[in-house]
């Protein structure tokens, strides 16, 4: 099953040089071909259940994705979050059969499933459970073993595992924090944050949304930067893996859709436009395709939904060393 939605470029300019921002616009504009990129369902689990799946992580293979599945049947039954992984056939890890679905269920649901930049391991939140045997906080999941409480923490909200593999970082209640996943020593970063971060890839800082604009801070002297000056609400935004681009979900259309912009924070190129709201990005490891939540199969709910795939992306983003004036040209229609 697959749908097509029209690329609409759109760049606000808001740097205070604004010869070089004007170069850079320019160079997105030409460099940027109309076309429509591919929407294609992720299937696992069946779509036809009231609650539906969300908050997808692509695996550092680019073979599976992982996900929380609301797995309610009705608007009348009690949900039940579960964390999965599954590959485009909807089959599991053999390290993650279904036998796991109990032991990190909770009908306080569980959040923000990350990899471990190995693959080997996926990290999680619990905000809330009533039983005393898994307390509230950060959980690792690995290949050879029953999952891990690393962190206590009661109202951690999401994760996300560093690239070098030593460092989580997670949201409790509006704070951005750092846990070092050997020591389990915590260091607090920032305040004041709506949604999960996201690493750059060389792990030197991390983007995030407060106050419905994007920002990325460094994490060594903890310095910001703000990205994005839209009265707008924009959210959960996602680095690309060649540290060019960072997707997000913004409502500066009328509704919530998909947005690419770069990491430099000059422009903004619109990938989705359709009324259902479209969110929690998450780039393949190769660049080429992004995971997402959308509602677009519960049109009547803002919350209900699944995974979707967006593909066939611009060549401009996917490419990984800057285009040549030549390319640049020859692109100009």
């Amino acid at each position: 099953m697959s749908r097509s939605s029209t690329i609409t470029e759109k760049f606000v300019c808001q740097q205070s040089d604004w010869h070089a921002v004007l170069f850079l616009c320019m160079i997105l504009w030409f460099a940027t071909p109309a076309e429509s990129i591919e929407l294609q369902a992720f299937g696992c689990p069946s779509r036809d259940l009231w609650g539906g799946t969300n908050q997808p992580s692509w695996s550092p293979s680019g073979e599976y994705i992982a996900y929380i599945w609301d797995n309610v049947p009705s608007p009348y039954n009690i949900p039940t979050y579960v964390l999965r992984a599954a590959n485009f056939n909807c089959e599991s890890p053999t390290w993650l059969p279904g036998a796991f679905e109990y032991p990190i269920s909770s009908i306080y649901g569980i959040t923000s499933p990350t990899w471990s930049p190995d693959g080997r391991r996926i990290a999680f939140g619990r905000p809330y459970d009533e039983d005393p045997t898994r307390p509230e906080g950060i959980w690792i999941l690995g290949e050879s073993s029953s999952p891990v409480f690393l962190l206590s923490r009661p109202n951690v909200g999401s994760c996300a595992w560093s690239p070098l593999g030593d460092a989580i970082a997670f949201v409790e209640e509006g704070s951005l924090e750092l846990v070092t996943v050997e020591t389990r020593s915590v260091r607090h970063l920032r305040t004041d944050i709506d949604s999960k971060p996201s690493w750059s890839p060389d792990g030197r800082s991390l983007v995030y949304s407060s106050q419905g604009d994007l920002w990325v801070i460094d994490v060594a002297t903890s310095a910001v930067r703000q990205l994005t000056f839209d009265p707008a609400m924009e959210r959960n935004p996602a680095w690309s893996p060649n540290g060019r681009w960072i997707a997000y979900s913004s409502n500066r259309g009328g509704h919530c859709d998909l947005w690419v912009m770069p990491a430099a924070g000059v422009g903004a190129i619109q990938l989705t436009a359709d009324e259902p709201c479209d969110d929690q990005p998450s780039w393949s490891p190769s660049g080429d395709r992004i995971a997402f939540w959308s509602s677009r199969d519960h049109s009547s709910s803002l919350w209900q939904g699944g995974i979707w795939i967006a593909s066939q992306l611009p060549d401009v983003l996917t490419e990984v060393v800057p285009r040549s004036w030549s390319a640049v040209k020859s692109s100009f229609r």
